[in-house]
């Protein structure tokens, strides 16, 4: 198990904090590279208690993910990197 870090927006303000979700070494490995192609994890405990997650570029969200806060949450960041590895890496 490796971490995975993320950029975690902090209510009320917005502060940055970074944080991280331990993941198994070959779903991190692909994080480690998607961030290597210039991309950023972020997440935010939203108001209605889901938690949003996405990578991005500075300008724009690119892969996305919004599940409750429980479980879901580990399995929503392995589909979330699995999908992006497979959609902005394998760009031409």
């Amino acid at each position: 198990m490796k971490p995975v870090h993320f950029i975690q927006f902090m209510r009320p303000d917005g502060r940055q904090v970074l944080t991280y979700i331990m993941m198994p070494d070959e779903i991190a490995e692909r994080a480690l590279k998607i961030k290597q192609a210039g991309y950023r994890f972020e997440i935010e405990h939203l108001m209605t208690g889901f938690i949003n997650m996405t990578i991005s570029t500075k300008d724009q969200d690119c892969v996305q993910e919004i599940v409750p806060n429980n479980e879901e949450v580990v399995k929503a960041v392995e589909r979330m990197i699995n999908k992006g590895y497979m959609e902005l890496l394998s760009q031409g």
